[in-house]
């Protein structure tokens, strides 16, 4: 949903929670939440933030599973942002939520239950099923497509390889202090 935003400017403050009971079908139990369900919102930062960060600091816990169940990982940028996230496979109940705290305003929005709260001079849409009834499926589709040669990804490249280089850091970090 924060895709369709045009802001020109760079967030100050980003913090993020994704948070859920553990999967009954242990989807994604091979992986640490951090690649299962914080990468997400590794992809949104790296594509708000740039990728170029300058710090990580991450701790978590191992709660139901063999990898990490549990993160929080802070990234610090050479803009002097900051970007807070949280990610959660055995909490009690669903969260989403992200928090963007820019030089003239901030937004809050709760995925959810969709409520947004914003005092930005910009025009935030969190209702966009009449104009992507469907994103998981148009995302596929356009994945497919660039794989067949048919047309570019929806999605661009950049903000996927910054998240992958937030996620190995987070992770990394994090098992620095549950294993050293």
């Amino acid at each position: 949903a924060m895709g369709v935003l045009a802001i020109e400017e760079t967030p100050l403050l980003i913090e993020s929670l994704r948070a859920g009971p553990p999967a009954p079908d242990n989807r994604a139990g091979d992986v640490s939440v951090i690649w299962d369900l914080m990468i997400h919102d590794l992809d949104l930062a790296a594509m708000m933030m740039g990728n170029e960060f300058t710090g990580v600091m991450a701790s978590g816990k191992r709660v139901h599973s063999d990898h990490i169940d549990e993160a929080n990982a802070q990234f610090t940028y050479a803009s002097g942002g900051v970007a807070r996230l949280m990610a959660s496979r055995a909490a009690e109940a669903r969260q989403r939520s992200m928090h963007v705290v820019y030089p003239s305003g901030e937004i809050s929005i709760d995925f959810l239950t969709r409520q947004l709260v914003n005092t930005t001079p910009y025009d935030v849409r969190v209702e966009i099923a009449a104009d992507l009834p469907d994103p998981l499926g148009a995302a596929d589709e356009g994945f497919y497509a660039a794989c067949l040669g048919l047309g570019r990804s929806p999605v661009p490249a950049h903000g996927t390889v910054g998240a992958v280089a937030m996620a190995e850091a987070a992770e990394k970090s994090v098992l620095a202090k549950l294993d050293g």
